[in-house]
């Protein structure tokens, strides 16, 4: 099996519909899982530079790690925040 690059496989995806795009939140979900969240990076890759990331919470005062996050420079630094929270 021919190995692509994460840019070629992220374009891919884009133009691959829903099938290919659940099998890359797949690998990215069981990557983050093992490495206890130290794959930010793989996930960077996949991401739009547009984002909109959020939950429900959405900022509470008792959760403001729920904020809404606008752009990659933002999830970036959610994550580096939450890591290290979490003493990674």
């Amino acid at each position: 099996m021919r190995r692509i690059s994460r840019s070629a496989e992220t374009a891919l995806a884009q133009d691959s519909g829903p099938a290919r795009n659940k099998e890359i939140l797949a690998r990215e979900y069981t990557r983050w899982h093992e490495s206890k969240g130290g794959s930010v990076e793989s996930w960077m890759e996949i991401v739009d530079n547009d984002i909109r990331f959020g939950s429900l919470a959405e900022g509470m005062p008792a959760a403001t790690f729920t904020a809404r996050v606008n752009g990659k420079h933002e999830l970036k630094r959610y994550f580096a925040t939450s890591c290290a929270k979490a003493g990674r």
